[in-house]
């Protein structure tokens, strides 16, 4: 058998113009269809790099793999409450990008999820999640429009905190000059990567 068994994360990471994908019958791992790839059973969606427009993904999808559409032209996601799991930079490098809505029952968003998407200005996030990874907002400075469900994260002035606001998890908005409040213990990595900030107070 000679059908390919294994894709690799990022194998088709930036290709916006990659339309025609064609994956021949016989192959027990995968299949594609408009432009995207599926796992066979049609629960992960590997890759879409030509993703384009206002995208809804397919109510048949439960997880979405890692870097599935990093640089895709997407500038509108809804993520349903059927997905489950959300890998690694799935989003990431939507420059496009400026409205998500994650209905889906995650409970991680994972590290660069949305990373490099510089025009993303709202989102969505449903009280299922209980982690942010660090890096999950990275270069997303004009994100202004954060919402938060549940008990396990606040927004203040743009910035996500754990509940308990000892943690500062994202900040990609800040600019001019930021205080960190004294009750702050930690600084997730990559809280400030691409923001405005041009001075900052540490207690």
């Amino acid at each position: 058998d000679d059908a390919i068994e294994s894709i690799g994360k990022n194998a088709f990471a930036g290709c916006p113009k990659l339309t025609n994908i064609v994956i021949e019958d016989g192959n027990n791992n995968y299949f594609a269809e408009n432009g995207a790839i599926y796992s066979t059973d049609g629960e992960t969606l590997v890759a879409y790099p030509s993703a384009s427009g206002e995208l809804t993904i397919d109510s048949s999808v439960s997880r979405i793999g890692n870097y599935a559409f990093n640089g895709s032209n997407i500038t509108s996601l809804i993520i349903p409450a059927t997905v489950k799991e959300i890998e690694w930079e799935a989003f990431s490098n939507c420059a496009y990008l400026e409205t998500v809505d994650i209905q889906a029952n995650i409970e991680t968003i994972p590290g660069y999820c949305f990373g490099l998407c510089g025009n993303l200005q709202s989102i969505t996030i449903p009280s299922s999640v209980e982690r942010i990874e660090s890096c999950a907002f990275i270069y997303c400075q004009n994100l202004t429009d954060i919402s938060i469900s549940g008990n396990n994260f606040i927004v203040k002035d743009n910035a996500i905190y754990t509940a308990d606001e000892t943690t500062l998890v994202a900040y990609p908005t800040a600019s001019g000059s930021v205080e960190i409040p004294e009750n702050v213990k930690t600084i997730r990595a990559g809280t400030f990567s691409g923001s405005l900030v041009n001075s900052i107070i540490i207690p």
